[in-house]
């Protein structure tokens, strides 16, 4: 693979106890971009969240689910039958059936996603209280913390994108600069 410049990368996989780690090398064998460490090669059977907008305070939150419970939690929170791609507004109801906030959510089928699963948004007003009520609520449903670039990392075994394109987004959200935007664009 190139990383459409002159460099030619290199992937290897190292393989410690149960965890996997890949690394891109460039030619003179330098570590270039660890890609991910993740938990086991066999598929994905759990559900992730995690904010999809920085935190403070702001007129809107976004939370992001990919796996899946996503149908499911659709069904507890909302009361309503998960339909794809329609935005929805609708009262967010935690475990005990008490509303939480008034809220926007999309619901996107496998595999018609980013990452190739059920996935589900959630956008709600932009009180990092509200967020981290409906994080903590979504973890009690089933779903754990997602880690740093989890959501890229199942969208590229999914091959939802190939790994140039998944370190163009890590590219993208590290960009300081518009010089550096522009080269992760490319």
């Amino acid at each position: 693979r190139t990383n459409g410049g002159n460099k030619a990368w290199r992937i290897h996989k190292f393989v410690y106890g149960r965890r996997h780690c890949f690394y891109c090398f460039d030619i003179v064998g330098v570590i270039v971009h660890k890609v991910f460490q993740k938990r086991k090669m066999s598929g994905f059977n759990d559900t992730i969240c995690a904010p999809s907008t920085p935190t403070g305070e702001s007129a809107i939150a976004g939370i992001r689910l990919s796996g899946l419970l996503c149908g499911e939690i659709v069904e507890k929170s909302f009361g309503k039958t998960a339909q794809p791609r329609i935005a929805c507004l609708g009262n967010y109801k935690d475990i005990s059936q008490k509303t939480v906030d008034s809220v926007l959510y999309v619901y996107f089928k496998a595999p018609a996603s980013y990452t190739g699963e059920d996935c589900l948004e959630i956008f709600s007003h932009g009180n990092p209280f509200i967020v981290q009520k409906l994080l903590d609520d979504l973890v009690k449903k089933g779903c754990r913390m997602a880690d740093h670039g989890e959501f890229t990392r199942r969208a590229f075994l999914n091959k939802k994108l190939d790994l140039s394109q998944a370190l163009a987004v890590s590219l993208s959200i590290s960009a300081r600069s518009q010089a550096a935007l522009t080269a992760s664009q490319k």
